[in-house]
């Protein structure tokens, strides 16, 4: 009898823990976070999640707000945090979780008298209760005191962040904050390249780093030695297991596009069949990818109007060329 009245009990409860969460069912009726612009997310490690979104105006000065939401829909914190600079204008967030259960915020730190103004990239730490670790205002990515444009982010591994920026004079540049908010490749930064565009940062398996900047490949050292520029056809780079990464592209003619693929070691060399294997074709002209890889398996997803149709398409590759 005890043990019925236990599992009544726990039925009880879980039931009451799910009519309880405030997640929507509805795809038409999402729920509410807040009202913003430029909304960014990243899991919180237990089942919720973090949201930054800019506020407070459409223009300058914007504000940058920081939620979370936990497993069933709710706001622990209460009101948003206000992810917080020296000057009146933060914006253009990125967000990544840091590995101990809280999340690092890359920003905008701006301000505007024009013909004036200034720009810098900042980061702030804030763990799960929301208290802000490197400071009320962050940490700047440099003491250079030059306009800083996009930029990117991955963790360390660590509990601190890898950045890699674009200033205002066209150099691309690169830091790493530790888990305590200390610049570690100088207070300057490490410089990536003279000039480019499309920054694409990412943390490869054996801790080293890529970073893509248009048809250049570049790997990093932990310590923020350079240690190759690859010169590069495709892109959407994801890191594979063994410290190298794959990367993807479209080719083909207008009638027939095709989604193809290669994939590289940590040394640069192509592993699989030259000059790339074949995931898919007949793809729309504004097909957009979404590529990631997970214990061994590429999962590719597209959408596009084909036809005057709207379609999805998922596809699943093996780093043996197998396609699923």
């Amino acid at each position: 009898m005890k043990k019925i009245l236990q599992q009544i009990t726990l039925i009880i409860l879980t039931f009451t823990i799910n009519s309880l969460s405030q997640w929507s069912t509805d795809p038409n009726n999402n729920l509410i976070v807040g009202y913003g612009q430029d909304p960014r997310i990243c899991s919180d490690g237990t089942g919720g999640c973090y949201i930054t979104y800019d506020y407070h105006n459409l223009y300058y000065p914007r504000w940058l707000a920081l939620e979370r939401l936990d497993k069933y829909g709710y706001k622990p914190w209460g009101i948003n945090k206000r992810i917080l600079g020296e000057s009146p204008e933060q914006s253009g967030a990125k967000i990544i979780e840091d590995g101990e259960g809280g999340v690092i915020v890359s920003y905008s730190d701006s301000y505007q008298n024009l013909p004036y103004w200034t720009q810098r990239i900042r980061v702030q730490k804030v763990d799960s209760s929301g208290n802000f670790l490197w400071g009320p205002t962050g940490v700047r990515v440099t003491t250079t005191e030059i306009n800083q444009g996009s930029q990117a982010i991955v963790s360390d591994g660590s509990g601190g962040c890898v950045v890699v920026w674009q200033n205002y004079d066209e150099r691309i540049l690169m830091n790493r904050i530790d888990r305590n908010g200390q610049r570690v490749w100088s207070d300057s930064g490490i410089v990536i390249a003279s000039t480019g565009t499309s920054l694409i940062l990412l943390r490869a398996s054996d801790g080293n780093y890529y970073v893509q900047i248009r048809r250049n490949l570049y790997r990093i050292r932990e310590d923020g030695e350079i240690i190759r520029r690859d010169s590069v056809t495709l892109g959407y780079p994801v890191a594979d297991s063994d410290g190298g990464l794959i990367l993807s592209g479209k080719t083909g003619t207008i009638n027939n596009i095709k989604l193809i693929s290669q994939r590289k070691d940590s040394l640069g060399n192509n592993l699989w069949q030259e000059p790339y294997v074949e995931i898919a074709d007949s793809l729309d002209i504004n097909t957009h990818l979404e590529i990631k890889y997970n214990n061994g398996f590429i999962y590719y997803s597209w959408s596009g109007k084909k036809n005057g149709i709207d379609k999805g398409v998922c596809k699943i590759i093996c780093v043996n060329d197998k396609i699923h």
